[in-house]
């Protein structure tokens, strides 16, 4: 069963700006939303996965774009490493479980746990 994870794009705006404008502007976002369903893990917490894409939704935006332009993500049974901004000077990155249509955060060691059983 799926399980919807939804991402508030924080400086959805700020994030286009740049485009088409090449290295004039670097609009670069360490912690732009961005969610990679987990296969293995490297070194640390270094993973391999693969990306899933996210469906915009604008109906709550602001008249500019920068807030309130949410990322709905459609997640399949797995563990997913999600990356997002939570304020305008602060973002996280951290591990989900979906799991019977509900999403749950997870620890790196619950991570290693379940890609050690096959999860």
């Amino acid at each position: 069963m799926k399980a919807l994870l939804c991402i508030e794009h924080i400086g959805y705006n700020m994030a286009n700006l740049g485009r088409g404008l090449g290295p004039l502007l670097d609009c670069s976002d360490p912690y732009a939303p961005h969610v990679t369903r987990v296969t293995r893990l490297l070194t640390g917490d270094i993973v391999h996965g693969t990306p899933v894409r996210g469906q915009y939704d604008f109906s709550r935006a602001n008249g500019v774009g920068s807030r309130g332009v949410w990322l709905n993500y459609a997640l399949d049974e797995g563990i997913y490493h999600v990356t997002e901004r939570i304020t305008w000077a602060k973002g996280r990155t951290r591990f989900v479980r979906s799991q019977d249509g509900e999403v749950h955060t997870i620890t790196l060691e619950e991570v290693k746990r379940c890609l050690a059983n096959g999860i």
